[in-house]
């Protein structure tokens, strides 16, 4: 009888020692995927800071051609005259001016 009770004990140590290095291993994969995740998003987050770093282009500022005025080039309004020269406005009330400006230079030229 003893070597049976014996023989039980040793079964149900066995089993019990199983249990807890199961959950043991459970627990460090749970940790592992956790360490993943977070160096995943770590990266995804480092891309992100890159991304927007080249989105933050230097704003090109270029000068009113009538009033002098300093203007971010995307929100001037631009002519090219026939010399291949650009010039900037910072409205479009200056850029008609100038081409009525420039209309009139030529006409007065002509004589007309």
């Amino acid at each position: 009888m003893n070597n049976v009770l014996e023989i039980l004990w040793i079964i149900l140590i066995y089993i019990f020692i199983q249990r807890i290095v199961w959950i043991g291993m459970g627990v460090m994969k749970k940790a592992a995927s956790a360490t993943q995740r977070r160096k995943s998003q770590a990266a995804v987050n480092e891309e992100i800071e890159a991304a927007k770093e080249d989105l933050e282009e230097p704003i090109e500022m270029v000068t009113s051609f009538c009033c002098n005025k300093e203007i971010p080039r995307r929100k001037a309004y631009q002519i090219a005259t026939e010399e291949g020269m650009a010039h900037f406005f910072c409205s479009w009330q200056c850029r008609q001016e100038f081409i009525e400006r420039q209309l009139n230079e030529t006409n007065h030229e002509e004589g007309i």
